[in-house]
């Protein structure tokens, strides 16, 4: 079964695909690398136009030091077809990049990333951290997933890190990771081991990311990460499920999410200042929101730490599927 991967929101999430795939051996088994990022086809610097908004890059192609993409295939074997999607596209052309991907690279499954966590946000949070390219990737893959049958995974790893730890609530992060726990969203969780950390330290000497490195220092064991690199300059606590990647069912999610939905269609159009009309939260959502805040009175912050650990470890004892998907033979 041919396996895609990519990140998500540009930058340094394609690093956690990148170690999920040395993590779980799955090297022989991608097919390409499909990444999405805030780009517009036709614009400087992004060339080589395959079919709508998807292009093709090629390796050391001189992209800047915030990209990885066109870095990856000098240091990863199995990188050896890499593509963007620009988000910045009007729907149709992503729409058109994803029947491209569907057709002619066949995958039966995917596996795309996000380090932060406004990959994993609903869009009823008060919180969204950078949502605008990771909310039309979400429900790119979504259509892809839907209409040629792919299996698609979304890994979220340090999640509620976004900016340093200073752009989503805790309470927030606590209410939407209880409601998809409920919602069967969460398929498991993982720590990479220490040696797929390779892939991700290679990388960070050719590119630049905040939360690459504050990612794989967490995996390291470490209490604080030190980071002096693109938007992140100093010492950031690392809390306790940083270390975790959160693997979701992204047909599953992008349902439980109505910013998803909203960019389903209609793509950055659909969500053109989100953050001032986001709607009320469902009533199951409300009530965990109740909840949670009347805990958190008596509890504080340290609570909801728990509530979000406890949740993560109950799926880390979960068998992943993405060992499955790189192997199974795609009828």
């Amino acid at each position: 079964m041919a396996l895609i991967v990519g990140g998500v929101g540009g930058g340094g999430d394609v690093g956690l695909a990148a170690i999920l795939v040395e993590h779980y051996g799955l090297q022989g088994k991608v097919s390409a690398v499909v990444s999405f990022a805030r780009c517009k086809t036709g614009k400087r610097g992004v060339r080589r136009r395959v079919a709508g908004a998807l292009v093709e890059v090629a390796a050391s192609s001189g992209l800047g030091r915030r990209v990885f993409e066109d870095k990856l295939p000098m240091v990863a074997g199995w990188a050896r077809r890499v593509y963007l999607v620009c988000t910045e596209d009007p729907w149709n052309g992503v729409e058109e990049a994803m029947d491209w991907v569907g057709a002619e690279l066949a995958p039966g499954c995917s596996l795309h990333a996000d380090i932060g966590g406004d990959a994993l946000l609903l869009g009823y949070e008060e919180g969204l951290g950078s949502y605008r390219t990771d909310a039309v990737a979400r429900a790119a893959i979504a259509y892809a997933a839907r209409r040629h049958g792919i299996q698609a995974f979304l890994a979220v790893g340090a999640a509620g890190a976004e900016g340093g730890g200073g752009e989503i609530a805790l309470l927030d992060l606590a209410a939407t990771l209880s409601y998809m726990d409920e919602s069967g969203a969460i398929l498991a969780a993982v720590q990479p081991s220490l040696e797929s950390l390779w892939i991700a330290r290679a990388l960070l000497r050719l590119a630049e990311s905040g939360m690459l490195p504050l990612y794989v220092q967490a995996v390291e064991g470490r209490k604080t990460a030190r980071v002096d690199m693109a938007y992140l300059h100093g010492e950031y606590r690392i809390e306790p499920w940083y270390s975790y990647a959160i693997i979701l069912d992204a047909s599953r999610h992008c349902e439980l999410s109505p910013l998803c939905k909203a960019a389903l269609g209609r793509g950055v159009a659909g969500i053109s200042r989100w953050s001032k009309k986001r709607p009320d939260p469902p009533p199951r959502l409300s009530k965990i929101y109740r909840v949670l805040r009347r805990t958190a009175r008596q509890g504080g912050e340290d609570y909801l730490r728990w509530r979000i650990t406890s949740v993560i470890e109950k799926h880390a004892a979960r068998k992943p599927p993405l060992p499955e998907c790189g192997t199974s033979t795609r009828r």
